[in-house]
């Protein structure tokens, strides 16, 4: 499928693509969708390929700035990400591509939300100023901490040499990436 032209469109063209995915796993009970399993693998590979990150989420926010309605691509990715964690952790050689790349796009989505909740904030005259704020300081402590578990999730697995070497390298681009986004100085390369 090709990427949309427009910007809600490339973020509803993502989340469909999302939704057939999740609904063609069904068929494959056993194992997750690897890259090399045939037309469904090359979706799988097409839906999570992070050169197409950059503009779906630039597209998201600036639907959402705008007040539009898009999918929430972070709760859409939930049941992926799990499922690939899980297959990651039970056959690391046959899943380490497909789960870097769901953890790539799953660190890009908490980088953005991290940087937007720190630059909403309440309007001057806002007579809900500090309940406004109040609201935002708790989503930003939340997404701090999800974001410190995917880091130390992600180094953890590089430190235990389950990774290859250049996934241990794309992990740690990963995980400085999160450590960046929490204000956090980014570790050894």
């Amino acid at each position: 499928m090709p990427f949309a032209a427009s910007a809600q469109d490339a973020v509803r063209q993502f989340a469909a693509e999302l939704q057939l995915h999740e609904s063609q796993q069904v068929l494959h009970a056993d194992k997750p969708v690897r890259y090399v399993d045939g037309e469904a693998g090359a979706r799988l590979q097409r839906l999570l390929d992070p050169s197409r990150a950059a503009q779906v989420l630039d597209d998201m926010v600036a639907a959402i700035l705008r007040g539009d309605s898009v999918p929430d691509l972070g709760v859409q990715m939930r049941p992926m990400a799990s499922r690939y964690l899980k297959a990651f952790d039970q056959w690391p050689v046959e899943y380490e591509n497909e789960y870097l790349d769901v953890q790539f796009w799953s660190v890009q989505i908490t980088k953005r939300a991290l940087a937007n909740v720190a630059v909403q904030g309440p309007g001057a005259d806002s007579s809900s100023a500090p309940a406004s704020s109040q609201w935002l300081a708790s989503g930003r402590s939340l997404l701090l901490g999800v974001a410190r578990v995917m880091e130390l999730a992600m180094r953890q697995k590089i430190e235990s040499g389950v990774l290859s070497p250049g996934g241990s390298e794309r992990a740690l681009v990963l995980v400085n990436e999160l450590a960046g986004a929490r204000g956090e100085p980014a570790g050894p390369r």
